[in-house]
C-alpha cells in the first residue's frame, strides 16, 4: 500500500508497550483516533523499515507513539501540505524542563479524516517551523 492510500481499521487494537511486532507486511500496528477525529494508522512496514531502523531510540516507545496521537499536547500543520506534527512530553525526566518530546509526523487526508504515520522520534524542543497550531491541549 502506498503512503497516500488509507485503510480504515478499527481504532483501539491492543499493542503491548515496548513490543517489537513480528513481520507482517502492511498489517496495521497502531490505529488511534486523534483529538480532531482523524483515524491515524502505523503499519508494520513503516515501523520496522523506517522508525525502528533510523530512530532506534523509539523501539521501546511504541505505546507512547499511540499516546502522542490520541492525546497530544500540540498538533501543527503546514499550510498547503498534508503533513501534521504531533507533540507530547514523554514524562521520562524528573523535571519538565529536561523532559523530551515525542514527535509523530503524520500524512493526513482532510477529506477522509485519516492519516498514516510517516516517522516518529524524540526531540528536546518543539520545532519552530512554518507550521501553524491547529490543536492545543488545554491544561
Amino acid at each position: 500500500m502506498a503512503d497516500t492510500e488509507y485503510e480504515h481499521p478499527t481504532p483501539g487494537r491492543p499493542v503491548s508497550p515496548g513490543s517489537v511486532p513480528e513481520k507482517r507486511n502492511g498489517a496495521t500496528l497502531i490505529c488511534a483516533v486523534d483529538p480532531q477525529g482523524f483515524i491515524i494508522t502505523l503499519d508494520v512496514h513503516r515501523w520496522e523499515d523506517h522508525i525502528a531502523k533510523r530512530h532506534p531510540e523509539m523501539s521501546k516507545h511504541l505505546e507512547r507513539i499511540k499516546s502522542t496521537i490520541e492525546d497530544p499536547q500540540l498538533i501543527q500543520v503546514v499550510d498547503g501540505s498534508t503533513t501534521a506534527y504531533y507533540y507530547r512530553l514523554t514524562g521520562m525526566a524528573e523535571k519538565k524542563a529536561s523532559d523530551l518530546y515525542i514527535l509523530v509526523v503524520v500524512d493526513r487526508n482532510e477529506t477522509m479524516k485519516t492519516g498514516v504515520v510517516k516517522t516518529a522520534h524524540l526531540l528536546k524542543t518543539i520545532k519552530p517551523n512554518e507550521s501553524r497550531i491547529v490543536w492545543l491541549k488545554q491544561s
